[in-house]
């Protein structure tokens, strides 16, 4: 079951908004209030308790949100709960792009795809077949489902049809724009970008070599930098994609789990709050990329 929720305006909960983060002490949803370098974590957001996972686009403010009951349906507008038929229960994965979003379910063995997250019609959620178990996930403004899996990189189409996009062995990283599709091979250490203008047909090789756990990607709003975050030794390599040079490794206070784009170009959550400091990845200076703590707000 899938319902909607209004996120309640900027000025409601304190600020400016970067985005939205899952809180796991609370087990809630908080917005990420002001700007890069003088955040705070706010209050939780009142979507009804038991949160597991969620996914933002931060600029459009529509996001996916699991709970105990399902998933819930965030949007920037507001309206009546609004339920989507056939979601598949246990959901290990999300994805949002604008009006689309994408679910996985593991124990289900399911891909689906929901279209129309702002509008006013009714949703409902349309399997996609699953070309295995699924390591990363992400979804088109069109709705195409991109999907990770031991052995390569699938493009699930709306349409039904499946494929393969690249051979990979273990792909563990995706990120997707309006102009093209980043993944990352934890197998190989390969780091490819391939052009979204005529669906992913010009691929080539970024990074050769990451060396290490890939949990999320991110380039630099003008493409000179790419970022790799990397779980295994808690850090995030900056690599120059011209010079093909690695500049700069950042250590971090925790795990990074993910590169989510948050409102601000070059800024994104490397993190989820609550078990481990929220950090935030600033690639807005190309010449000094730098990752941020953002404190909770203290309660009045």
């Amino acid at each position: 079951m899938i319902l909607a929720a209004a996120i309640p305006a900027a000025a409601a909960i304190g600020g400016p908004v970067q985005g939205f983060v899952v809180d796991h002490g609370s087990r809630s949803v908080r917005p990420v209030n002001g700007l890069p370098g003088a955040s705070l974590l706010g209050e939780s957001l009142e979507l009804g308790g038991g949160v597991h996972r969620a996914a933002f686009d931060a600029a459009r403010g529509l996001g996916l949100v699991a709970l105990d009951s399902g998933v819930l349906v965030a949007t920037g507008g507001s309206g009546a709960p609004r339920m989507v038929e056939g979601a598949a229960p246990e959901v290990d994965m999300l994805a949002v792009n604008g009006n689309a979003g994408a679910l996985y379910s593991r124990a289900a063995g399911r891909v689906q795809v929901v279209q129309g997250l702002g509008g006013s019609l009714p949703l409902r959620a349309a399997d996609l077949p699953a070309p295995g178990a699924v390591l990363c996930l992400a979804v088109s403004r069109e709705g195409d489902v991109v999907a990770g899996v031991e052995g390569g990189v699938y493009l699930l189409r709306t349409t039904g049809q499946t494929e393969l996009l690249a051979e990979a062995v273990r792909p563990t990283a995706l990120a997707i724009d309006d102009l093209s599709l980043l993944w990352a091979d934890s197998g190989t250490g390969e780091v490819w970008k391939a052009d979204a203008v005529k669906p992913f047909a010009v691929r080539r090789l970024l990074i050769a070599h990451v060396g290490g756990e890939v949990a999320g990607v991110a380039m630099s709003p003008d493409g000179a930098l790419l970022a790799a975050a990397l779980s295994d030794t808690r850090s995030v390599a900056i690599w120059n994609v011209a010079s093909q040079v690695r500049e700069a490794d950042i250590e971090l206070m925790a795990a990074p789990t993910r590169c989510q784009r948050m409102d601000t170009a070059g800024v994104f959550a490397l993190n989820e709050a609550g078990t481990e400091p929220l950090l935030l990845l600033d690639l807005s200076d190309r010449s000094m990329p730098r990752v941020l703590f953002v404190p909770m707000k203290e309660k009045e």
